[in-house]
């Protein structure tokens, strides 16, 4: 399975995992050497102790590197006119 690199998911939904066991999803829409990542239309999903599911939308966002722990992509990529492109695998080369 080829990875992909996260140069390749520009303007393509992801979702990332964070450190503190939540995680965002969103259309990615730039990042750094840093890991730093700005993310559209970003939700996060986070649990707490009791196994319990809480989502917060958050919109755009700059999502700080040190917190992220691993990405992939969020489904199938969509142009802006909302017609399916490629799908792409579920590796990320970072």
């Amino acid at each position: 399975m080829a990875k992909t690199k996260l140069s390749d998911l520009i303007n393509r939904p992801i979702r990332v995992f964070l450190s503190d066991n939540s995680e965002v999803s969103g259309e990615l829409l730039a990042f750094d050497g840093y890991m730093n990542l700005v993310i559209a239309d970003a939700q996060e999903v986070s649990r707490t102790r009791k196994g319990v599911e809480q989502t917060r939308t958050l919109g755009l966002i700059v999502l700080r590197g040190e917190r992220v722990l691993s990405t992939t992509p969020a489904g199938p990529a969509q142009d802006r006119q909302g017609r399916l492109q490629t799908n792409l695998d579920s590796s990320v080369a970072l």
